[in-house]
């Protein structure tokens, strides 16, 4: 059960890391 609520928590970690630097290249492009 730990372990499968900290698998969680990385995969949200990284899904958002992965949409803020989707985001962050949108910007650099826009500029």
């Amino acid at each position: 059960m730990k372990l499968k609520k900290s698998g969680k928590i990385i995969t949200v970690l990284v899904a958002t890391a992965a949409l803020i630097a989707s985001l962050a290249n949108d910007n650099k492009k826009s500029k």
